[in-house]
């Protein structure tokens, strides 16, 4: 997705240069881009963001960053975000590990999963 947004701000960059302020074309792409390069480890991004603030100001920062106005792709807030895992799904892979390496598996007590993980 972002390597897709960073190809719409290429293909306008002559747009983004000389049109002041934040074009509708570049909108998303600019948005997604600020909102995604502190999450991402591409020193490219982050250059790229820095040169959209600079060019679009502050209060374009922090309406991606916020995302007060609804500005940034839904889709790839949902891929960037951080949910743990449910604790039955890794008491279930804990419990395949210790199979595959023959380890007597001690189940932890109904209502701790995810605290009391123990081997026999």
């Amino acid at each position: 997705m972002l390597e897709v947004f960073c190809e719409t701000l290429l293909a306008r960059f002559g747009l983004i240069e000389n049109v002041r302020g934040l074009d509708r074309s570049v909108a998303e792409a600019a948005h997604a881009i600020t909102y995604a390069a502190p999450q991402v480890m591409v020193d490219e991004l982050h250059v790229v963001r820095q040169e959209l603030i600079n060019k679009l100001g502050k209060d374009f920062e922090v309406d991606s960053m916020t995302n007060n106005k609804a500005v940034v792709n839904e889709r790839l807030m949902q891929k960037l975000s951080v949910q743990a895992p449910d604790p039955k799904l890794v008491v279930q892979y804990l419990k395949e590990i210790a199979r595959a390496y023959h380890i007597t598996w001690g189940e932890p007590a109904s209502g701790d999963l995810g605290v009391q993980f123990f081997c026999v």
